[in-house]
């Protein structure tokens, strides 16, 4: 990034410079063609660099609170959405590892989504009604593991 920012840096110098020559009417067809193809070249460079960086998968892990295997099967199943490529939760130490696209779903949007599920998680806590909706077998708040 930082040898980008140079490039432009040195391209924005010879930009200025042939448009002072312009207003001198001292500006030539092979000064303006090396400023029109340094600019190009900058311009697809700073756009390749910016679609490399959202296209790249995230894998996250976080816990996730859950204490039976049908908690496993809701938790997972909240996660079948648009941008999310893979969820497997571990009840054994309520661990969540999802891989998702950055350009399509957010991580804060993907806790949102298991909150709307019932289920709190280590960045946000779901509301009362939506903590009522999860199965007799799946109140993590005032029961153990089985």
């Amino acid at each position: 990034m930082e040898i980008l920012l140079l490039d432009f840096i040195c391209l924005l110098r010879l930009v200025v410079r042939n448009f002072e020559g312009f207003l001198k009417n001292s500006i030539t067809k092979k000064d303006m063609k090396k400023a029109f193809i340094l600019l190009l070249i900058c311009t697809i460079s700073v756009s390749a660099f910016s679609q490399k960086a959202t296209k790249k998968p995230i894998t996250s892990t976080f816990w996730v609170a859950g204490v039976c295997g049908m908690c496993e099967q809701t938790i997972e199943a909240a996660l079948d959405a648009k941008g999310i490529l893979k969820a497997d939760f571990q009840l054994s130490n309520n661990q969540l590892t999802v891989t998702y696209k950055p350009s399509k779903i957010s991580e804060a949007e993907i806790h949102t989504l298991l909150n709307e599920a019932g289920y709190d998680t280590e960045k946000s806590t779901c509301t009362e009604e939506q903590y009522a909706r999860v199965h007799g077998c799946c109140k993590y708040r005032e029961l153990e593991k089985h």
